[in-house]
């Protein structure tokens, strides 16, 4: 919806600098800008006008109780407002979210049904709270540096903040963890950014900052080891494949009817994968004036077909782009300067020309259908684990003669391999959705250097252990919540708002998440078949040619894309710097394997932009 930027600090003075850094996400609210600044605060709010497109809405919210700015929507605010503050009419989701927090503060959190990121200044507590919803649809970064608080929706703003009020170097603060990430699995992953100083505020997290100390503390307001080990919902725990299929439509039902609040033209993303087709055929019953948007490709059939079906049986009107080459090139600088971090998803490019179309048709909010694969299962992966756990007893013998051998010839480097039963599990499903040309062995050793992957495997272990008939099924669907998701949800907010659209994602709100928390994996991987309760639940809405095939996600052939790309990109370029190698290395490194050049490209462009600060059309020349 928005872009929030805000400086917290005793007796600062930084209207002018705060506002020329929201002017870097000025995308994200181009409707309206609108700044407070008190003695220790100061903030800047930039609106897109979805929910009441009035000025009364436009933010930052104050009064004599404190400061609101907020970045996101509240699904559930008409019943909040009816339940807590006796108002039958509110205007907008925003005031009622201002006036709770001036009630309740921070317990105000688990009552909230939507995406969102704020802050909220208590003036008489003299105190900042910063929070986040359940999975992060929503983005918040902050530094605390200097004995200052900096706070953005984006990276580059806080980047923006410290260099301006502070002595802070970019060039000295590189995260080298996230760098290795990168390279080995080509993401980073548990809010890990591209420099130490600035931090990603964890989902289902909020943060509390005294202005007197500028001592912070975090709260875990939305656990979901703790929500899965409260015990299956009754109904779950006893119910027919029928009766959760029957739950499951009612609960989406319902949560796509809140998605479609809006008093601006809205539009739904249609890939034609099950997912996004589904979300369509349920909101066509509540918006039958609702455009649908799907990118095509160049010289490809691709999903394009269903798609098209789609729309015709629920009579919507179908908008298209099509993608090349061209396009994708020519995208691809603005691209990762947009997301602030190297690219992990080709198809981040399509997303935003579709979304840059809907702007052109006055759309404001777009309806997908992420999360359902994480929610549910829905991934080959899955599938392959599942079949994993079923042999484990036989390979887990052969992995132990394996790691015997390997000790009788001294080859200690690669001795006790499988000894953790985390890794055995759950790594080599990792490993083989990653660049081919790493060793194994270093993607191994950077899963286990990164000891949250295993405490949070551990942890969801734990909580399903007796309530799930495969808790190392439901541990590792569960575990993408925490990494793919975050990825996607990255994706989704930086291109669409980009193109000054806002995200939203059905599939992520309050009670569809706990259904699918406490849903037995049976019910999400069958056999071959994985999201199996959610395909159960479109045949009462697709063509079944819509629901059984092949995954195809959102196909791109970027490999065709890059393939020529001249190679001189790397030459004198910061991965040649970062890496001490020279540009033969470079070369000697990227030619085998496609996955990891596009990785190795994503990264020059990443630290070209961010850390040399070279010109974007200077960069764009070197892929022309």
């Amino acid at each position: 919806m928005c872009g929030i930027t805000g400086v917290l600090g005793s007796g600062i003075d930084a209207r002018r600098i705060v506002e020329h850094a929201a002017a870097l996400q000025h995308h994200r609210g181009p409707d309206f800008s609108g700044s407070v600044a008190t003695e220790n605060y100061c903030v800047c709010h930039n609106r897109l006008s979805v929910i009441d497109l009035s000025p009364r809405s436009n933010q930052p919210f104050e009064n004599d109780k404190g400061i609101l700015v907020f970045n996101g929507e509240i699904y559930n605010f008409k019943s909040l407002s009816r339940e807590h503050l006796s108002d039958d009419a509110p205007f907008s989701d925003a005031v009622v979210l201002f006036r709770l927090l001036q009630l309740k503060g921070a317990s105000v959190l688990p009552l909230l049904d939507g995406m969102f990121a704020f802050s909220w200044y208590d003036k008489k507590k003299n105190t900042l709270l910063c929070a986040r919803d359940r999975l992060g649809i929503k983005p918040f970064y902050y530094s605390l540096h200097d004995r200052m608080f900096f706070f953005a929706s984006e990276i580059k703003t806080v980047l923006h903040l410290l260099e301006n009020l502070t002595g802070y170097s970019r060039t000295d603060d590189i995260n080298d963890g996230f760098i290795a990430d990168i390279v080995a699995f080509g993401h980073a992953e548990f809010q890990r950014t591209p420099w130490r100083t600035i931090r990603e505020l964890a989902p289902g997290t909020s943060l509390s900052i005294r202005v007197q100390d500028m001592r912070a503390s975090h709260r875990t307001w939305f656990s979901i080891p703790e929500t899965i080990a409260a015990g299956r919902d009754e109904f779950i725990g006893r119910a027919s494949i029928d009766q959760c299929i029957n739950r499951l439509d009612a609960l989406l039902s319902e949560s796509v009817r809140m998605h479609l609040i809006s008093n601006a033209p809205i539009g739904i993303l249609c890939s034609g994968g099950i997912d996004s087709s589904l979300i369509t055929a349920i909101a066509a019953r509540e918006r039958a004036d609702a455009g649908i948007f799907h990118a095509a490709v160049e010289g490809q059939t691709g999903e394009l077909p269903y798609a098209r079906m789609v729309a015709a049986k629920y009579g919507l009107r179908l908008h298209t782009i099509t993608m090349n080459r061209s396009l994708f090139l020519d995208a691809l600088v603005d691209s990762v300067y947009h997301l602030d971090v190297p690219m992990y998803h080709p198809s981040d490019i399509s997303l935003y020309a579709i979304s840059q179309k809907a702007h052109t048709q006055g759309i404001k909010a777009l309806l997908c259908g992420e999360g359902a694969d994480e929610l549910f299962g829905g991934y080959g992966w899955h599938v392959v684990f599942n079949a994993t756990v079923k042999r484990y007893s036989l390979l887990k013998r052969i992995s132990r003669l394996i790691n015997n051998g390997y000790r009788a010839f001294k080859l200690f480097r690669y001795a006790d391999f499988f000894d953790s039963e985390e890794f055995y599990f759950y790594s080599g499903n990792y490993l083989t959705y990653t660049n081919r040309n790493i060793p194994v062995f270093a993607k191994r050793n950077a899963l286990l250097g990164n000891a949250q992957s295993w405490q949070l495997l551990r942890g969801l272990h734990h909580a399903y252990e007796n309530l799930d008939r495969s808790p190392h099924l439901a541990a590792f669907c569960t575990s993408n919540l925490f990494g793919h998701l975050s990825t996607l949800l990255q994706r989704n907010d930086r291109m669409c708002m980009r193109a000054s659209i806002e995200s939203r994602v059905p599939f992520l709100e309050n009670g569809v998440i706990d259904f699918a928390l406490k849903l037995d994996s049976s019910y999400k991987v069958r056999g071959r078949c994985g999201k199996y309760v959610v395909k159960k639940l479109a045949e009462r809405y697709l063509p079944r040619s819509v629901i059984y095939r092949k995954k195809a996600g959102f196909p791109v052939p970027w490999q065709k894309y890059i393939r020529d790309i001249d190679r001189r990109i790397f030459q004198d370029g910061f991965m040649q710097e970062y890496f001490h190698r020279s540009f033969e290395d470079m070369l000697f490194w990227t030619t085998h394997d496609e996955n990891l050049l596009f990785t190795a490209i994503a990264l020059e462009l990443w630290g070209r932009l961010f850390v040399r600060k070279e010109p974007r059309e200077q960069i764009r020349e070197l892929l022309r």
